[in-house]
C-alpha cells in the first residue's frame, strides 16, 4: 500500500497547517490501526430524519499514521508528503479520467465544504463539463436551482421556495461559496435528495405500510442491504436511539436516501451523456460499500472515484480512494436574539427570554409576537433564520413586536436589540 500526501490549494485562504492537506490512497482495503488514538467521531445525526458518519482521529500527526500503518503485519505502508502545487494538480488530472466524483462531508464542517469548493474550482479551471449533484437539496425543487443558477431568483428566495430550513436546517453560509461559484460559472446544480414528506411516512411506517401513491415514489432498490451495511448502521442506531424508534426503519431510511440519490444521479447522467457530475453528499451515503457510488454504479457503470473529508482516518472496506485533510477554518459564529421563540398559527411568539439576553432584549415579554426583524416581515420561524442570515454577535437590529393584552388590547412595539 502506497500512501501520499498532497496540498489542496483552496485559494486565498490561510496557510496550509502540517495537517493539511490530502491523503491519497492507492489500492486500500482497510488500514489497520494498531495504537490507541484521540479518537474523534465526526458525524450528525438526526435519528429518522437525517444520517452522517465517519471515524476521524484528529489527534494524530502524519508521522504516528506511518508508524500504525508500518505496524501492520497485513500491508507494506510507504508514507509520502508532499507539500507543493503539483501534487493537487496531478490529483485534478486523475479525477478527469472519471465520469463521477463523490466527495464526501460532515454537513456542518466548513472546512470540508472548502475542500470541495477547490475540487469543483480545479475541475472547472481544467475545461471540464461537470453538474453538481446535491443532497442538501430534494428532487421536487430542481426547477428552483436551475432559476437560481440562470439568475431569475437570487439567494433568499432560493432558500424560501425550497424550504431549506425546514428539509435541511444546516447554516446556508456553509454552502454558500459552492452555490455562489456555480452560478457565477453556469455549473448546474441538481437536486438529488428524496422528497420529506417520502422520508417521513418511510420512517413511520416502512416500506410495506405506504400508500399505493408512496410505493409508486420509491425507486428501484438496486443493493439490498448487506451485512456490512447493515452492522454499520446498527452501531450508529444502538449508540443514539431514539425513543420508539425501531432499526429496521431507521435502516429502510438509509436505503430510501442512498437509492433515492443514486437514481437522481443515474438519470441525470443516463439522459446527458455527455456531462459528468460532481456529487456533494454526507460521508456516511458515499464511504460505505453499499453507499450512493455503487448504487449509481449499478445503474450507469461508469469510472468514479470517492474523495472523504476528515482528519487522519480508519478506512473501511470500500470506503474511498482519498481522504482529503481538512483545516479547521470555522464559520464567524452567527448572531442571536437571545429570545426562545415558536411558531403557532398566529406567527412567531416569544417563549421567554434565554438566560444570555442582553440590553434591548429586555423589553420583550412572554407572548409578544414578532412582526419583524430588520425590516424583514416574519410569518414564520424560517422568515427568522433568513432574517438572521449573515448577522454577527454584537450587531443592533430593529425588531417589531406586536403585544396583546389581556382583555384583547394589542400595541406595536418597536425594540433595538443587540444580537448575541
Amino acid at each position: 500500500m502506497r500512501v501520499s500526501v498532497v496540498q489542496v490549494n483552496q485559494g486565498n485562504t490561510k496557510p496550509l497547517t502540517p495537517m493539511s492537506g490530502l491523503i491519497k490512497i492507492s489500492g486500500l482495503r482497510k488500514v489497520t490501526v494498531m495504537k490507541k488514538l484521540n479518537m474523534q467521531r465526526s458525524l450528525v445525526f438526526l435519528i429518522g430524519i437525517a444520517i452522517g458518519f465517519g471515524v476521524a482521529y484528529a489527534g494524530s500527526t502524519l508521522e504516528e499514521i506511518s508508524e500504525q500503518q508500518d505496524s501492520s503485519s497485513n500491508n507494506e505502508t510507504e508514507t509520502v508528503v508532499v507539500g507543493d502545487d503539483q501534487s493537487f494538480v496531478h490529483l485534478i488530472e486523475d479525477l478527469t479520467q472519471r465520469r463521477v466524483v463523490y466527495i464526501g462531508e460532515t454537513h456542518d464542517r466548513y472546512d470540508h465544504h472548502l475542500n470541495q469548493l477547490a475540487v469543483i474550482r480545479a475541475l472547472h479551471e481544467r475545461g471540464e463539463d461537470f453538474t453538481i449533484g446535491l443532497e442538501l437539496f430534494q428532487r421536487p425543487y430542481q426547477r428552483h436551482l436551475d432559476d437560481y443558477v440562470a439568475g431569475t431568483i437570487d439567494e433568499k428566495p432560493l432558500l424560501k421556495r425550497t424550504a431549506y430550513y425546514e428539509n435541511w436546517g444546516y447554516d446556508f453560509r456553509l454552502y454558500r461559496p459552492i452555490l455562489e461559484y456555480a452560478r457565477e460559472n453556469g455549473i448546474e446544480l441538481l437536486a438529488l435528495n428524496a422528497p420529506t414528506e417520502l422520508v417521513s411516512q418511510v420512517s413511520e411506517k416502512g416500506f410495506d405500510g405506504l400508500s399505493a401513491v408512496g410505493k409508486s415514489q420509491l425507486p428501484e432498490i438496486q443493493i439490498p442491504a448487506d451485512s456490512s451495511y447493515r452492522d454499520q448502521l446498527e452501531s450508529i442506531f444502538n449508540a443514539h436511539r431514539a425513543p420508539g424508534k425501531k432499526f429496521e426503519r431507521f435502516l429502510q431510511v438509509q436505503i430510501l436516501w442512498d437509492e433515492y440519490m443514486a437514481d437522481s444521479a443515474a438519470d441525470y447522467l443516463q439522459a446527458h451523456p455527455e456531462k459528468k457530475m460532481v456529487v456533494l453528499a454526507g460521508s456516511g451515503h458515499v464511504a460505505v460499500a453499499s453507499g450512493i457510488p455503487q448504487r449509481v454504479h449499478q445503474r450507469v457503470p461508469e469510472v468514479y472515484s470517492v474523495l472523504i473529508n476528515t482528519g487522519p482516518v480508519l478506512m473501511g472496506p470500500g470506503s474511498a480512494e482519498y481522504a482529503m485533510l481538512a483545516r479547521g477554518e470555522e464559520l464567524p459564529k452567527a448572531g442571536k436574539l437571545g429570545l426562545l421563540i415558536r411558531e403557532s398559527d398566529r406567527g412567531v411568539t416569544v417563549k421567554r427570554r434565554s438566560s444570555s439576553y442582553v440590553e434591548g432584549a429586555s423589553i420583550v415579554i412572554p407572548g409578544d409576537m414578532i412582526t419583524s426583524i430588520a425590516g424583514e416581515p416574519v410569518r414564520s420561524l424560517e422568515d427568522v433564520r433568513l432574517a438572521m442570515l449573515d448577522r454577527l454577535p454584537g450587531e443592533e437590529v430593529w425588531i417589531e413586536i406586536k403585544r396583546t393584552w389581556n382583555g384583547g388590547k394589542s400595541e406595536k412595539v418597536t425594540a433595538i436589540v443587540e444580537l448575541i
